[in-house]
């Protein structure tokens, strides 16, 4: 009787061990996938944390940006001024003959309908019985002159020079008709 008892105890421990067994498996299992859980939303924070910080930082350099632009228009208010009495010294140095070539240039550009003219057809605009070969050495010099004031700009393609009025030279303009205007 006693190794018929000790059989089945042998089978309760083999049991018992068994489920233990199973038991610490699963809780490894419950473990291993909860800290994988953990690791993913650690990365997911991490990520947004990123985020966050790029986010800031652009906004921090936006602020930083407008600051700047705000200084730049009180300065900009203030040279405007000093601006004002110089843009009346350059145009007082031209000639009649470049304010014309300005006004030219705009109106042709205008009724063109676009932004850039050849030098040519302004020459043989302003000056009609001449050749152009004649006069483009002159018409050259005086568009140089504008091109080195700011007036307006000059792009060459192969042989052609092209013009074209620089805001500098629309400022001009729209004085120009005011005095029209008033005359």
């Amino acid at each position: 009787m006693i190794l018929f008892f000790n059989k089945k105890s042998d089978k309760r421990w083999d049991f018992l061990h068994l489920s233990l067994k199973n038991s610490f498996n699963n809780i490894k299992n419950d473990m291993g996938f909860i800290k994988s859980h953990i690791n993913s939303k650690n990365s997911q924070f991490e990520s947004k944390l990123t985020e966050m910080e790029r986010r800031i930082y652009r906004i921090e350099s936006m602020i930083h940006m407008l600051g700047q632009t705000q200084q730049s228009q009180t300065k900009i208010i203030e040279t405007t001024k000093d601006e004002e009495i110089k843009f009346k010294d350059d145009v007082s140095d031209f000639t009649n003959l470049q304010k014309s070539i300005l006004v030219t240039l705009f109106i042709l550009t205008k009724e063109a309908d676009t932004l850039w003219l050849g030098m040519k057809e302004l020459a043989q605009e302003i000056y009609p019985n001449k050749e152009y070969s004649s006069i483009r050495s002159m018409i050259s010099t005086y568009t140089d002159y504008l091109h080195d004031s700011g007036f307006i700009k000059k792009r060459r393609k192969g042989r052609d020079t092209y013009l074209s009025l620089t805001e500098k030279g629309l400022i001009f303009m729209d004085r120009e008709k005011i005095l029209e205007t008033r005359n």
